[in-house]
């Protein structure tokens, strides 16, 4: 479960870019994760409270967006979704 390595490191870093700004509320940390990638957003949910607890991060909350796979045609340059399109050729 290599997604508790992950988060720990997304707090540690925007910790360190929150300390160079000025003071403000945080509300929210938005985490994006690839759909390609091997991250399963569930398992950055769930260990968050823990993660950011005694941090500046402490009340805040998760927010992830995952993040489409995408390619791109080299012949007419339309943009796609890679999963739906390994989808589509599996039923073919």
């Amino acid at each position: 479960m290599h997604e508790l390595g992950i988060l720990i490191e997304a707090v540690k870093a925007f910790e360190k870019i929150a300390a160079e700004q000025y003071p403000i509320k945080i509300e929210s940390l938005m985490l994006q994760i690839g759909k390609r990638s091997s991250v399963i957003p569930e398992y950055n949910e769930k260990p968050y409270p823990v993660t950011v607890d005694g941090t500046i991060l402490q009340d805040t909350k998760l927010m992830i967006d995952v993040l489409p796979a995408n390619g791109i045609c080299r012949k007419c340059g339309h943009v796609y979704d890679i999963i739906d399109n390994e989808k589509m050729s599996l039923r073919r």
